[in-house]
């Protein structure tokens, strides 16, 4: 008797593991969020007021994409050698250029930065790498892992949740 539980507990255990590995279908391709701004044709309408939560504040909950930064764009802060950054998986073309300069919209005098903050952007830029949260195995945080698509926000009433879903950059 004791054979047959063992054998039926067998039969189980790899009925579970070989369909634990079975792809789910859980892409929401046409799953509509509710409460979102639509126009008559249903699409999101970007040019809606933002939506605000119960204390009127805004409500930042959702999923969050940076603006993609054109070619052009890359070409005019790194020169022609971004081509070579430009790797098939790592294209360019997704990112945005505030991943390479937060400041890039700025002339080099008119940065908006206490001298503390410009003294520290002068020594990380002499030394790639070092001193960020990435040398440390650590996520990039605030700003540096927004610059990498996409992040949900959820909004609370005391705080604010960020789940990315990308690895942690270099």
């Amino acid at each position: 008797m004791m054979s047959g539980w063992r054998n039926l507990v067998y039969r189980l255990a790899v009925i579970v593991l070989a369909t634990t590995g079975l792809p789910v279908m859980a892409q929401w391709l046409n799953y509509k969020e509710t409460g979102v701004p639509r126009t008559k044709g249903g699409k999101v309408s970007l040019s809606a007021p933002a939506p605000r939560t119960s204390n009127g504040k805004p409500d930042f909950s959702g999923v969050w994409m940076v603006e993609p930064s054109s070619r052009d764009e890359f070409r005019k802060l790194l020169g022609d050698g971004f081509e070579t950054l430009d790797v098939p998986g790592n294209e360019v073309t997704g990112l945005s250029k505030y991943i390479i300069d937060i400041l890039a919209d700025f002339r080099r005098e008119e940065e908006p930065l206490r001298p503390e903050a410009a003294k520290l952007l002068r020594e990380r830029a002499a030394n790639p790498g070092v001193g960020t949260p990435a040398s440390r195995c650590l996520p990039g945080g605030v700003p540096w892992a927004t610059f990498i698509p996409p992040f949900k926000m959820i909004q609370a009433a005391r705080e604010i949740v960020m789940l990315h879903e990308d690895n942690n950059p270099p």
